[in-house]
């Protein structure tokens, strides 16, 4: 089957050439040849027509498919439990490239970390014994973050 093909989307500046498809279904084909006939079109018109749908849609898909596991990564929670003694930074945390839960640490010390990345990069302190912040680190954004924490300081 030979049918005029658009090399280029934007139709104005169409180069067309003849091309032949191998493969095409003979019911597909008459279909598309159907459909060309009942709107006054060609076939190849038709064919187009379909080809920027499908590279559309398929592009569609793929953008978002993307944007889905970019929003997937950025909720990942990366968890660090069962240590004694821990000091974490601010530059430590983004180090780790996402949110970070704290769990089951006996002292858990924080060090030059801003209210935005304290914000930003804490999601949770779980069963710690003694929790010692920065000052400048809002006491409301650290108590709904904490579970079982038994005692918390704001150095000064």
């Amino acid at each position: 089957m030979a049918e005029d093909k658009n090399s280029d989307t934007n139709s104005e500046n169409d180069e067309r050439t003849t091309i032949s498809v191998k493969g095409v279904s003979k019911d597909i084909y008459d279909r598309m040849s159907r459909i060309a006939r009942e709107t006054g079109r060609t076939i190849g018109e038709v064919t187009n027509d379909a080809y920027r749908v499908f590279i559309g849609t398929f592009e569609g898909a793929l953008g978002i498919s993307r944007e889905f596991i970019k929003g997937a990564k950025s909720t990942h929670v990366y968890v660090v439990s069962n240590i004694k003694k821990l000091e974490m930074s601010g530059e430590d945390i983004k180090e780790l490239g996402g949110r970070v839960s704290f769990r089951n640490i006996e002292s858990l010390t924080f060090k030059d970390i801003s209210q935005e990345d304290f914000d930003s990069r804490v999601d949770s302190i779980l069963q710690v014994r003694k929790l010692t912040l920065p000052h400048g680190i809002k006491k409301s954004s650290v108590v709904v973050k904490c579970n079982f924490v038994d005692n918390i300081v704001f150095e000064e």
